[in-house]
């Protein structure tokens, strides 16, 4: 806005008069009879020197002695003589800066030189004020301060009071965080809500994004799960990677979006995002992936899954959007974010969760869930429904101590499952069918059990260490797994593994793309090993 004015004198009265006339005292009606505001306006344009206003601007002591000469002229009728006199007496150093024909106006009394009055002494006082706020301006990124300052309110506002309160502070000329608060300085010390409001102006944005992913960098696992979905990589694979099921991926993804939905709320993260890039309606993906300097590909995605409230993410634009998303678009999210498959007692807990906390009517909730699920039995399920999926369904919701695979009752009472979940017939299907298949999908807690393999390692990271360290410095190729749960067994027992079938079964699921394991032993795997597996691997299948 200075800038403006320095270039371009026409229009200076008027946009500074507009800012700041109550900082002074217009004059009486009754001196201006012949005169409207806008003829004195024009004048008053015609009398600025170009060099006046730069020296206003920058706060030069002679600019006050020039207000204060301009009111003595003003108040009493002088001779040019006198005046010029009075000039060459006490303001020799700012003779350049008064126009002849402004001190004939003075002279004469004109109303239009009040005006200038008015208008310089309201630079002057912007100048006090700027000095006055120095220190605070200073902790404020200068590009910030050129913020639009309705925007800034709006984003800092959590109610309509503070908002309505703040907003009248704005002069209509004052477009910019650093122009309203100067124009408010004298307010700022004994004003909570602008306190405040100038405080929240200092935020850091990435000290604050550095500190939310410090937290949950305490679980590597954490961090690490959302960098590879980030990435566009799988559940699945992911899953691979850290020995966890897809499901339980998910999950883990699902706790880290909650964090940082209350967390990006709580902060006002996208309103500051939009705030420092200068954008009032839309910012492509790239733009906050680049702004930020740790964590921009992880932000970018946590922002696309939680875009709730005043914002939403255009998949198709890749763009994030102020405004409020269609609410069709809001709840085919929610349906995304449900299982793969889950128990038809489970539907009337998504639907109330879908009403409590985003508001979405639960008949059009479930419609929705039901164009987009198939119903097999008591199951619903995004994917078409295999036998390892039954079988895998079933051995978790009713078998989590495991299951006996050589019992018949046990089997038989399987089968009746499946048929009241499922609605599959499985009855003509052999003890030894379905126990071979559990056993291949399951993981071994006992001679002949097994229990559903685990959505996370169920032995802890430091001991897993231990053993695995253990398996490799060993001088011998077989390890037999006796040994090495009587070498760890106060530890394992520790950690409720009481057995040696389970322990196999973890290690198993840690390992099996790296070691060989046979019914009772390990074998590591090294180029010297690969034929004895091979063998071993054939007579296992002879063997039965």
């Amino acid at each position: 806005m200075h800038v403006q004015i320095c270039e371009h004198t026409s229009g200076v009265v008027d946009r500074f008069f507009d800012s700041h006339s109550t900082c002074s005292t217009r004059i009486p009606a009754t001196d201006i009879l012949d005169n409207t505001r806008e003829k004195r306006i024009k004048t008053a344009n015609e009398l600025l020197d170009k060099k006046l206003v730069e020296e206003a601007i920058k706060g030069s002591p002679e600019v006050y002695r020039i207000i204060l000469m301009l009111r003595r002229f003003t108040k009493s009728i002088h001779n040019k003589k006198r005046i010029e006199q009075l000039i060459n007496d006490r303001l020799p150093e700012a003779r350049e800066l008064i126009d002849e024909k402004l001190i004939e106006n003075a002279v004469n009394g004109y109303p239009e030189v009040q005006e200038i009055i008015m208008m310089l002494k309201a630079f002057n006082q912007r100048v006090d004020n700027r000095k006055t706020l120095g220190p605070l301006l200073s902790v404020i990124p200068p590009n910030r301060l050129e913020a639009n300052i309705l925007f800034a309110i709006k984003s800092f506002c959590d109610n309509d009071s503070d908002l309505k309160y703040l907003s009248k502070l704005v002069a209509p000329s004052v477009k910019t965080i650093e122009d309203y608060l100067i124009d408010n300085a004298r307010l700022i010390e004994e004003d909570s809500q602008l306190l405040r409001f100038v405080e929240w102006c200092q935020y850091d944005l990435n000290s604050e994004v550095k500190r939310f992913f410090d937290s949950i960098k305490q679980d590597e696992r954490l961090l690490k799960v959302i960098s590879q979905r980030a990435d566009g990589i799988t559940l699945n694979e992911i899953g691979n990677d850290l020995g966890i099921s897809r499901e339980r991926v998910r999950q883990i993804e699902k706790k880290v979006c909650q964090r940082w939905r209350l967390w990006q709320n709580k902060n006002q993260i996208m309103e500051k995002l939009f705030l420092d890039l200068k954008e009032e309606n839309g910012l492509l993906s790239t733009e906050v992936r680049d702004y930020i300097d740790l964590y921009g590909k992880e932000c970018v995605y946590f922002l696309k899954l939680c875009g709730e409230g005043d914002y939403y993410y255009d998949q198709q634009a890749d763009m994030f959007i102020i405004g409020k998303r269609p609410l069709s678009d809001t709840m085919q999210t929610y349906v995304d974010s449900l299982p793969e498959s889950f128990a038809e007692t489970e539907m009337n807990g998504y639907l109330q969760t879908a009403a409590k906390e985003y508001g979405y009517p639960p008949k059009r909730v479930k419609a929705l869930i039901e164009s987009k699920y198939r119903k097999t039995g008591k199951i619903y399920h995004k994917q078409k429904l295999t036998i390892e999926k039954m079988y895998s369904y079933v051995l978790a919701t009713h078998y989590k101590e495991g299951i006996c695979v050589y019992n018949e009752k046990e089997i038989e009472q399987f089968r009746q499952f499946a048929f009241d979940d499922y609605g599959i017939d499985i009855s003509r299907k052999s003890t030894h069918s379905i126990g071979s298949f559990l056993a291949q999908i399951g993981i071994p807690c006992g001679r002949g059990k097994y229990k559903p393999c685990p959505e996370e390692n169920l032995i802890s990271s430091v001991l897993a260490k231990r053993i695995y360290d253990y398996i490799k410095r060993s001088k011998d190729q077989k390890i037999m797994i006796d040994t090495l749960f009587s070498v760890f067994k106060e530890d394992l027992l520790r950690e409720g593994i009481n057995n040696k079938y389970l322990l196999k079964g973890i290690l198993k699921v840690m390992h099996e793309s790296e070691w060989f394991f046979g019914r009772d032993y390990i074998i590591r795997e090294d180029p010297y090993t690969n034929k004895y597996k091979g063998v071993v691997e054939i007579f296992n299948e002879i063997s039965g």
